[in-house]
């Protein structure tokens, strides 16, 4: 460009801003979407959170902090989070070690001489000084790698009363379905079981621990006698055919004889069920009829009774280890299906009761200091038992912060000024570019039109009136559906939607152009249709063109957030729309979360506002006659 040309331009541009800075109408609007850019561009610093996957920072429907200027409001907590770790806690605890991550380790073998049972704890302490917070939760995160042990992860709260509560507490062992947990990272099992922080959950999670330690027995003695029962007749049935055999020396009438004996009166048909409540004298007395039912007398009963039950007589005691052997091999299938029947049993039961009592109430009573106290409680399975658990120093025990940030929190306790602040750079885009290829469309389709005349006009015409009698907005909800759309699917739909009423308006523009002096002068002077085109009749609806598309970018962004609103925007884009469908889907309205409603609607008010200004600004700059008018 030689230097006259860019002298030429800066002298255009000088005037244009010089007309344009004398409206205030259209420079308010600069400022204000000036400010939007700044958002848009700035967003990842002016939060420490990120737009997309915002996590949760406060408790449900969290105030802004600045209402804590008003004194009802002035002492609501923040967001505390206290660390469960062994560098944290009240005092030093030797028995459970650090690595070079920071890792508390808890090892334990039995081999060592550290006893049948174990407790590793240690307790965390913290001040608080604020009125009752609305949720709290923990994240409890270790890897386990054992052998031969069962283990149970407990972490107990006491509040300044002196009252106690299982927040978390899950017993772990070979036996169980967690089995696949081994050497991998995770939160407590159940997921939301134990990470959620809601109400009703911790209810549920408080009423779960007190039920299942109800209802384990039960369903244990239950399948005690099932599984038992059946244990015991095979056992009894392999031991007396020995009996019978060494007895009568053949089998003959052995089954019609054991039939008798197990399913007859005799008092000794029950004693194994029941074998571990019984003393000496019941064990004497209950075989003593047996031995009479076998062989008609008692004579070398005493002996026998001796040895059995001393167990020094190999064969007399073959008799009884295969009981105890049966039995203890039974044992872990049933103890298995009593702690899947407890545990279905617990949870219905937890979700009734837990509708029942707010666990926040009862645990937070008033400012003190609060105890947390973790456990893990070691129980050998056999003599070569071993566990090794290490303690991620993420975990945490978090109170919810009843305030939170500029804007506060939403439903999730997610920030709002985040969601804002992302939504600013979309809306922006969606705008902008929505509004760009409209008028490129209608600058397209209104200079062949207008231009060209005859049958050309007359098609492109048609076209527009078809789509100008369409229902638009019912039509973009239905291809939104169906194309399961994202951004950029929007911004197509819109634009091919939105450049009718622009092209009209071009035509009309170029039908008087193409009949100008000059226009006949370069026509008549040889010029192609091309060199028209770009060269007189797109230079002279420049002004009018960029007008339109500012004043477009407005009915573009109410698009788009009209689409998220009604829920078939982008899901994945934090936009201003999708935040209001979001409010009124969880009933922000009816609980008078205006932290959360007002903000995107002012958004989107404004910037339209500001295009709006602008828009009307450039149309009296391209347009004297305003100007004079005005």
């Amino acid at each position: 460009m030689s230097k006259e040309k860019r002298e030429i331009y800066r002298r255009k541009i000088a005037s244009f801003w010089l007309d344009f800075s004398h409206n205030k109408i259209g420079l308010i609007g600069l400022v204000i979407l000036l400010f939007y850019i700044f958002m848009a561009v700035f967003a990842p610093y002016l939060s420490p959170y990120p737009a997309i996957g915002t996590p949760k920072a406060a408790a449900q429907y969290a105030m802004p902090t600045w209402m804590k200027l008003f004194p009802q409001y002035s002492n609501l907590p923040p967001t505390i989070p206290i660390p469960l770790n062994v560098t944290n806690a009240m005092e030093p605890y030797p028995e459970i070690d650090l690595d070079a991550l920071s890792r508390a380790v808890i090892s334990y073998n039995s081999l060592n001489g550290v006893g049948e049972n174990y407790t590793y704890k240690f307790i965390v302490a913290f001040n608080y000084t604020y009125d009752q917070p609305r949720e709290f939760q923990i994240r409890f995160k270790w890897q386990a790698s054992f052998e031969n042990v069962s283990y149970r992860i407990e972490i107990n709260m006491t509040n300044p009363n002196g009252d106690s509560f299982i927040l978390l507490g899950q017993t772990y062992n070979i036996a169980t379905q967690h089995v696949e947990a081994l050497n991998t990272y995770w939160n407590m099992p159940y997921g939301d079981w134990l990470t959620t922080s809601a109400d009703v959950e911790l209810a549920r999670r408080m009423n779960y621990e007190r039920l299942y330690s109800e209802f384990y027995p039960i369903f244990y003695n239950i399948a005690l006698m099932e599984i038992g029962e059946e244990s015991y007749y095979n056992s009894t049935r392999s031991a007396q055919s020995s009996l019978y055999n060494k007895t009568v020396g053949n089998l003959e009438g052995f089954d019609e004889y054991f039939e008798a004996f197990f399913y007859g009166n005799d008092t000794w048909s029950g004693w194994y069920a029941t074998y571990g409540n019984k003393t000496y004298l019941s064990h004497y007395y209950s075989m003593l009829y047996a031995w009479q039912a076998a062989f008609g007398n008692a004579t070398g009963y005493y002996d026998y009774f001796q040895k059995y039950w001393y167990g020094n007589d190999t064969w007399s005691g073959y008799w009884y280890d295969v009981a105890i052997f049966q039995f203890e091999k039974e044992k872990i299938k049933f103890a298995d299906q009593a702690a899947k029947n407890a545990d279905l049993m617990a949870k219905s039961e937890a979700d009734q009761a837990s509708r029942r009592i707010s666990p926040v109430n009862e645990i937070f009573v008033g400012p003190g200091e609060y105890r947390l106290e973790i456990c893990v409680l070691v129980t050998p399975l056999s003599s070569n038992a071993a566990l090794e658990i290490t303690i991620d120093p993420s975990s945490e025990f978090k109170v919810w912060g009843s305030v939170h940030g500029f804007l506060g929190a939403d439903h999730q306790g997610r920030d709002v000024l985040t969601q804002v602040l992302g939504g600013a750079g979309i809306s922006l885009v969606v705008g902008s570019l929505a509004a760009l290829f409209a008028t490129v469309l209608e600058v397209v389709f209104g200079v062949a039109s207008g231009y060209l005349g005859g049958l050309v006009d007359e098609t492109i015409m048609r076209i527009v009136d078809i789509l100008l009698c369409l229902p638009t907005l019912p039509l973009l909800l239905a291809l939104s559906a169906y194309f399961r759309p994202n951004v950029y699917f929007i911004i197509l739909i819109i634009a091919i939607f939105g450049w009718q009423g622009g092209a009209r308006v071009v035509r009309s523009r170029v039908l008087t152009l193409r009949e100008m002096p000059f226009v006949e002068s370069a026509r008549a002077s040889g010029a192609s249709d091309l060199y028209i085109i770009f060269r007189h009749l797109i230079p002279n609806i420049f002004p009018i063109v960029m007008a339109s598309m500012v004043l477009s970018v407005p009915a573009a962004v109410i698009t788009e957030a009209a689409l998220s609103f009604l829920g078939f925007g982008d899901p994945l884009a934090p936009t201003w729309g999708k935040m209001l469908h979001e409010a009124q889907e969880v009933g922000a309205f009816s609980s008078l979360a205006w932290w959360y409603i007002l903000p995107p609607g002012f958004a989107i008010t404004f910037l339209c506002l500001a295009f709006v200004f602008i828009g009307h600004a450039l149309d009296e700059v391209v347009n004297p006659r305003l100007r004079r008018r005005r």
